[in-house]
């Protein structure tokens, strides 16, 4: 199988303007205008290139890091199903203590309001009513949130990592480690609203780094010229209190859709297995007209079938995330790779301050910062368009405000059409792939006409 897969397709105008309504409020241009013939230009124009590569590398890097985070909490949460399903063991006991708590206070207004003969009234009755349904209530909370926190370690061989927000890991690990809730001060079980309700805070590690000499009254040369090594000298916890029910901590960690990836991985190994034959016996190209070029019809047909399976909720599951079995780039990861993208991520970037949009090297020169001293120096390269300092460029910010509209189901630029169309794209193309380098190794022939193109690396996709 090929390494890399383009994606087809455009990213559609009226998308982009939906995103670019988003940008405009955050990026106006104030600088100066430049020459347009100036070294600005040409400079910027060359490390376009460059800078995309640069940008898509930072964010398989925070993919491979994202996915190491949870690889303990994973742990953490297979430990806890083990507890509380396989062993049957109790819930912790702030849950208890919660529990008990609540029904201490309820038997409490319970008591207010019971009388019997004369004292008694219509009100009382009901508020006695209410509050019995209330007990029931938080017995039922109590035992939801056991089956949740079980349903949670069933499914942590199959979260989706890409819908797992960040920010929502650590506290999450740090509550649902039962075995150690009742040892961490951190952590608190109370009802709030009728509902059993966790807060954890302090659940990140910090690190103060830095280098200490060690006092000596021996003199060592050796010691003013050997740079010193920074190293951890102290540990601390930070984290501001968040707050989950079980229900929601289950929600906050969804599950991959497996029959999706069935769905796609049947069609790639059906087209290895009809490439094998087609080319054993000799039979033309499924993909290709007789002249060797593309045959549309076919093609779109297969790219339609795979469109048309595309719901919201199918296509939310699959955009962020490696397909199972099929070691390829995730959809919304390969948009990365589409040069329309940036170009109208920069065409979309900056107005000037009567709302006219801003010339190319106009933007360039505002983007200039990494020179002497971060001062402008006439050129544009990789290190103007992507921040590695943990920030964002504006150029950064843009591409991902693009792509999230053509991948976040929640952004108000997206559409559904369009992103289905382009990863049926994404996929029929792999198909194709999977199914030509099949067809070519059992003796399957390449016209003229195919060959020049694929020398070229002109394609459908290439837009």
């Amino acid at each position: 199988m090929a390494s890399a897969i383009n994606i087809g397709g455009t990213a559609d105008q009226t998308l982009i303007r939906g995103a670019e309504k988003i940008a405009k409020k955050e990026y106006v241009f104030t600088k100066p205008k430049v020459d347009r013939g100036s070294a600005v230009l040409e400079s910027a124009i060359s490390s376009i290139s460059s800078g995309i590569g640069a940008i898509k590398m930072k964010k398989e890097q925070l993919e491979v890091e994202h996915e190491k985070q949870l690889e303990p909490f994973q742990d953490i949460a297979d430990n806890m199903y083990t507890k509380l399903s396989g062993q049957q063991e109790p819930l912790p006991q702030k849950v208890v203590d919660a529990v008990e708590g609540e029904i201490k206070r309820l038997q409490d207004e319970f008591n207010e309001v019971n009388a019997v003969g004369k004292g008694d009234t219509r009100e009382k009755e009901r508020a006695r009513t209410k509050i019995t349904a209330e007990l029931t209530r938080v017995t039922n909370e109590a035992i939801n949130a056991r089956a949740n926190f079980i349903k949670i370690g069933q499914s942590a061989g199959n979260w989706n990592s890409s819908l797992i927000d960040s920010n929502n890991i650590n506290p999450l690990k740090s509550i649902l480690d039962v075995e150690n809730m009742d040892k961490n001060d951190n952590i608190s079980a109370e009802f709030v609203g009728g509902k059993l309700t966790f807060t954890t805070k302090n659940y990140n590690t910090g690190q103060v780094r830095g280098h200490v000499e060690k006092a000596t009254d021996v003199y060592d040369p050796k010691a003013e010229i050997t740079p010193s090594k920074d190293e951890v000298i102290k540990e601390y916890q930070h984290g501001d209190a968040m707050s989950f029910t079980a229900a929601q901590m289950l929600e906050a960690l969804p599950q991959k859709n497996l029959q999706t990836d069935a769905f796609i991985l049947k069609g790639n190994n059906d087209f290895t297995s009809q490439g094998i034959n087609d080319g054993r016996y000799g039979n033309p190209n499924y993909f290709r007209n007789v002249d060797g070029t593309l045959n549309n019809r076919v093609y779109d047909d297969e790219k339609n079938a795979f469109a048309g399976e595309m719901t919201k909720d199918v296509f939310k599951d699959i955009q962020g995330r490696r397909v199972d079995k099929i070691g390829m780039p995730s959809f919304s990861m390969a948009l990365r790779d589409r040069i329309d993208i940036p170009m109208a991520a920069l065409d979309n970037m900056f107005l000037d301050d009567s709302g006219e949009r801003v010339q190319y090297a106009d933007l360039f020169a505002s983007m200039d910062s990494t020179g002497p001293k971060g001062e402008p120096d006439g050129f544009i390269t990789k290190e103007d368009l992507v921040d590695y300092k943990g920030g964002s460029t504006a150029f950064e910010k843009n591409i991902d405000e693009i792509i999230n509209a053509l991948t976040d189901v929640n952004h108000p630029a997206f559409n559904l059409d369009t992103s289905a169309n382009m990863i049926a794209d994404y996929y029929t193309n792999m198909k194709m792939q999977s199914y030509e380098n099949r067809y070519y190794a059992y003796g399957g022939k390449k016209t003229r006409e195919e060959d020049i193109e694929v020398k070229k690396g002109a394609s459908k996709f290439n837009k």
